[in-house]
């Protein structure tokens, strides 16, 4: 404890501040002691507006301060209750706030000593564990009890140099219950997605005491983590020594953006009477565009926003985010559009062929992290939470990312077994995919669920599906050729003198005024004061629940509740984008027209030229149902009575008067559903 009259002095002081300031919080601390809360947390903010020059020893001289308020606290009477050598050994005082902010990696050696708040995201959390603090340690020859302080910066144990009785060099056992055991969490911080233009940097934290298991759940949050500066000494072989932060409060933090963007930058925006044309406009340039194309920007722009998530009376969560799924032929952009949507977004990541389902969600992983202990290690929809997921070559990924992709599309949680605990992550995500034709190229005479290769069930999912084909247009296709040219050789020339006198497309906006634009519309919360929205979107459910059943088929049920939701989610990004804190008819009718292109894009059935919603819900058109069903009848009829291998491809075709090359599509729906085999080549029977 300070012994010498300057330290008695800055003692003195900081026990009139905590009386001022802090009278609660000791109390606090009084009342919860024998339950084992040792805490004293102090807001550097709080001793800031008592004394500046206090505030910045904080900083300097965290571990000399903090003996200071431990001193303190003798000093008050509040403090009496406990005993003092208790109070001394067993108190921890926790600075928050410090005025001495650093983003991940912007720290040097002589910063070590200092306190500061790195800012980053919680990319990786270990299991809780106790760390031996004080260790009792009996000599095995004489039964001398020798208390030993265990270091922090190693993890090995630290036996007593001697016996205090016999004065030998032990043995020594370690009696763990008069020893001081201490819960402790390793957490660590990395650059956030969105910030690695320059690579990727990341600190790990030691959380202590009370803390420690506070944020098990929050694997992909942005965070602001207080503590001291330090040096990882564990290893004591190597020579390097990586920076350790020994954390004293963890601060989870919303809203990404550019920062340096003024008002009157973003006014372009702001005061424009339609932001949502504007910033369509201002997508993907140098990309021809179709009718078609101008939608899905149209789509992307809304799909950046999101909608706000709400929660209702009994618990259940809406989600605001919505997924988009870009099917299309080769070099029809889609590619580029997921590109610009993880440049545009405020926070994103981008995955491609190679995605696993452990790298999407979340997985327990053993690694050199947390010592010999199990951590979290957040996948991709994790750490974009809050943000945009785009995923290329979706039809490429394996089956097993697949099927993960379809709980957090819908729940956005994703959960993870770590030890004995179920850990529930969020993954509020936004996912833009893009797939391939499995044959290349579209076939407009079949339908669109048989040329994707996943699984169909995963489209119900996506709020929005859009179709791209390559079509071949004399006119269209010399401005894409004029375009592509212009772009080669102007990039060429500009790399050679620095300028070129070719027209080169450029962003009507610049970047980062949309990202800050997007970030301000993310924080809108849209209400509804018109009835005739409520209206406009009942019509439009109901319009969509008809639109299948134009010739009275009593089995067609052309949508689900989920495009009812679809709409309305569509329609509060359309508010946001347009910087409304209200949702309007015309928000409605955006979301309508959009919804209405994508069901014509994948629900038509090309048997029939009608629209068919079960190609989206189950992969299936009714059409297709139906042959299903027939085909079916006919093995049972042909086979009846009859002993061997089984109808034949060309039996069936026969009796329904349709192709061989339906009936073999047709019957490997049936296979792989289970309803028919084959016990020879080319052969049926039911099952």
């Amino acid at each position: 404890m300070p012994d010498n009259p300057i330290d008695q002095t800055v003692s003195a002081k900081i026990a009139d501040f905590l009386e001022e300031a802090y009278q609660a919080e000791i109390e606090t601390l009084i009342e919860q002691w024998a339950d084992g809360y040792r805490s004293l947390v102090i807001d550097c903010g709080h001793v800031a507006r008592f004394n500046h020059d206090l505030a910045d020893d904080i900083v300097q001289f965290p571990n000399r301060i903090r003996d200071h308020f431990v001193d303190a606290l003798h000093r008050l009477d509040a403090t009496d209750p406990i005993d003092r050598e208790d109070l001394s050994s067993g108190v921890t005082v926790r600075f928050t706030n410090v005025a001495n902010q650093r983003e991940v990696g912007c720290y040097r050696p002589e910063d070590t000593g200092t306190a500061m708040t790195v800012v980053g995201q919680l990319a990786q959390i270990s299991a809780v564990k106790p760390v031996l603090l004080n260790g009792s340690f009996v000599c095995q020859r004489c039964g001398t009890i020798t208390q030993v302080s265990q270091p922090k910066q190693n993890d090995r144990l630290t036996e007593p140099h001697e016996c205090q009785g016999c004065e030998r060099q032990g043995p020594f056992r370690l009696d763990y219950e008069t020893s001081e055991f201490r819960d402790r969490q390793l957490v660590r911080i990395k650059t956030p997605p969105e910030d690695a233009t320059d690579g990727e940097s990341q600190i790990t934290a030691v959380v202590n005491g009370e803390l420690a298991g506070e944020y098990t759940g929050d694997v992909g949050s942005r965070a602001a983590v207080t503590g001291v500066l330090t040096f990882d000494g564990s290893d004591p072989d190597s020579t390097e020594y990586p920076y350790r932060l020994d954390a004293e409060d963890i601060e989870l933090r919303d809203g990404t953006g550019d920062k340096d963007v003024s008002d009157e930058e973003l006014a372009v925006l702001t005061e424009s009477e339609t932001p949502v044309e504007d910033l369509t406009a201002s997508l993907l340039p140098g990309i021809e565009e179709t009718d078609k194309f101008e939608l899905i920007k149209e789509a992307l722009v809304l799909q950046l926003v999101g909608g706000p998530r709400s929660d209702h009376e009994n618990g259940a969560r809406i989600r605001g985010d919505w997924h988009m799924l870009l099917l299309g032929d080769p070099g029809t952009a889609k590619s580029e559009t997921i590109d610009e949507a993880h440049h545009l977004a405020p926070r994103s990541q981008l995955v491609g062929e190679r995605a696993t389902a452990a790298g999407l969600t979340a997985s327990a992983v053993k690694d050199d992290f947390g010592g010999s202990q199990w951590s979290i290690k957040a996948g991709t929809l994790v750490r974009a939470n809050d943000g945009l997921c785009g995923i290329d070559e979706i039809d490429k990924i394996s089956d097993d990312a697949v099927e993960a992709l379809h709980s957090p599309m819908e729940r956005q949680r994703v959960d993870a077994s770590l030890a004995d605990q179920e850990v529930s992550l969020p993954a509020y995500t936004a996912i833009i995919a893009a797939g391939n034709p499995k044959f290349g190229r579209f076939d407009e005479y079949e339908p669109i669920p048989d040329q994707i290769d996943f699984n169909e069930a995963l489209l119900s999912r996506f709020d929005l599906i859009f179709l791209l084909k390559d079509t071949v247009d004399a006119e269209h296709d010399a401005a894409v050729g004029e375009a592509i040219t212009n772009s080669y050789f102007g990039a060429l020339e500009k790399e050679a003198t620095g300028e070129t006198s070719r027209d080169q497309a450029e962003r009507n906006i610049p970047s980062r005024i949309i990202r800050e634009y997007i970030s301000r519309a993310r924080e809108l919360v849209p209400t509804v004061e018109d009835e005739r929205v409520e209206q406009k979107t009942v019509e439009a459910y109901t319009h969509f629940r008809q639109q299948g059943d134009d010739n009275g088929n009593p089995n067609a049920v052309p949508v689900t509740a989920r495009k009812q939701e679809g709409i309305l989610r569509l329609a509060a990004s359309s508010a946001r984008a347009r910087l409304s804190e209200t949702i309007k008819v015309e928000d409605v009718e955006r979301a309508v027209k959009l919804i209405r292109q994508s069901l014509e894009d994948v629900g038509i059935d090309p048997e029939t030229g009608e629209f068919d919603a079960d190609l989206i819900e189950t992969g299936n058109s009714m059409s297709q149902h139906e042959r299903m069903k027939s085909i079916k009848q006919v093995i049972e009829g042909l086979n009846n009575g009859r002993v061997g291998s089984g109808s034949t491809v060309e039996e069936i075709a026969a009796e329904l008067n349709v192709s061989v090359e339906k009936v073999k599509k047709t019957l490997e729906k049936l296979s792989q559903q289970g309803e028919v085999y084959s016990p020879q080549t080319d052969h049926y029977r039911t099952t």
